[in-house]
C-alpha cells in the first residue's frame, strides 16, 4: 500500500531516486516479462522493482569467492563477479523472501557510480580479512562487469579522532605497510612460528584477492613483498623451519600475481622467488 501510494504520489523523479529507479526496473521487468512470456503479475513486478536488499539464498551464508581466490584457478578476472552474482541474487523484501533474481540484481550494479567501506576497528585493516575483498571486492568486480567500468572505490576510516576517507590503493598499501612489510608486526607473528607464517601466508590470499577483483594493488608492492620474504635470506630460512607449507604458498601468490600480470617481475626477483620456493620444496621433500 505505502508503494503505491508512492508511485502515485506525483513526486517529481529528480526528486526521488528510488522513484525513477523503481519506474525504470519496472519497465525492464515488464519486457523480461514478455520476452521470455511469462505470466509475472503487476504488483508481483512492482514489487520485485522495489527491492534493494540481496543476497544468499535462505538458509546460505557468504559466497565462494573466497574458495575461488585460495585455489587461485580462475581464468578471468571477470569470473570472480560472475561468482559473486550467482551467490547473492536472491531478493529480499516485504513480500519475496529469497527469490532468484540475478537479472535485476545486474540491472541495479548498472547504476552504481562510487562505493564505500568503513574500517572502523584499528585491530583490522583491509588486509587482514578475507570478508573485506570478498564482499567489497567481489561488489566491484560484479559492477565493473556490468557497467564496463570500475566503480570510484572510498574508504571511510573511523579509527582515529578523525574520520579519513582514502582511495581503495591508498587504503589496501596501508594495510599492506603496516603489517606485511612492517618488521615489528613480522617479529610478532614469527613468535607464534607455525601458526604465524600461516597468519602472513593468509595476508597474501588476501592481497591477491584485492589485486583480482579490484586491480588496487601495484606491481612495486609485489617487489617488495618479493625483496621481504624471499631476497632476505635470514627470514626466509626461518619461515621455511616454522612452516614451509605455507611458505611454499607464499612464493607461489608471487608467482601467481606475475603470471596474471599484476606483478612486472624482474628477472633478478624472478629468480629469488624460485630459489625461495625450490629451497622450501626441498626441505619438504626431506
Amino acid at each position: 500500500e505505502m508503494l503505491q501510494k508512492l508511485l502515485h504520489s506525483g513526486e517529481a523523479e529528480e526528486k526521488n531516486f528510488f522513484l525513477k529507479h523503481t519506474r525504470m526496473l519496472a519497465e525492464e521487468l515488464r519486457l523480461e516479462n514478455e520476452k521470455n512470456k511469462t505470466t509475472m503479475r503487476e504488483n508481483e513486478i512492482w514489487e520485485l522493482a522495489s527491492c534493494r536488499i540481496f543476497g544468499p539464498k535462505e538458509g546460505e551464508y557468504g559466497t565462494r569467492l573466497t574458495e575461488v581466490v585460495r585455489k587461485g584457478d580462475w581464468k578471468e578476472a571477470s569470473e570472480l563477479g560472475t561468482s559473486f552474482v550467482e551467490d547473492l541474487s536472491f531478493a529480499y523484501s516485504a513480500g519475496s523472501q529469497g527469490i532468484k533474481a540475478d537479472q535485476l540484481l545486474k540491472w541495479q550494479y548498472r547504476q552504481v557510480e562510487s562505493m564505500s567501506q568503513v574500517r572502523n576497528n584499528v585491530e583490522y585493516e583491509l588486509t587482514d580479512l578475507d570478508h573485506y575483498y570478498e564482499f567489497y571486492g567481489g561488489l566491484a568486480k560484479a559492477v565493473e562487469n556490468e557497467k564496463g567500468e570500475k566503480p570510484v572505490m572510498l574508504v571511510a576510516d573511523t579509527v582515529g579522532d578523525e574520520v579519513k576517507v582514502q582511495d581503495i590503493r591508498t587504503a589496501v598499501e596501508q594495510g599492506i605497510v603496516t603489517r606485511l612489510l612492517n618488521p615489528r608486526w613480522i617479529e610478532g607473528m614469527m613468535r607464534h612460528e607455525y601458526h604465524g607464517v600461516q597468519q602472513i601466508e593468509k595476508r597474501f590470499e588476501n592481497v591477491m584477492g584485492f589485486a583480482s577483483t579490484t586491480d588496487a594493488v601495484q606491481s612495486d608492492t609485489f617487489s617488495r613483498l618479493t625483496a621481504c620474504y624471499a631476497g632476505d635470506e635470514k627470514l626466509r630460512h626461518r619461515m621455511q623451519e616454522s612452516n614451509r607449507w605455507a611458505y611454499l604458498k607464499m612464493m607461489e601468490r608471487l608467482m601467481e600475481a606475475r603470471n596474471r600480470g599484476y606483478y612486472q617481475a624482474s628477472e633478478e626477483e624472478l629468480a629469488q622467488i624460485q630459489e625461495a620456493y625450490l629451497e622450501a620444496e626441498g626441505e619438504a621433500e626431506e
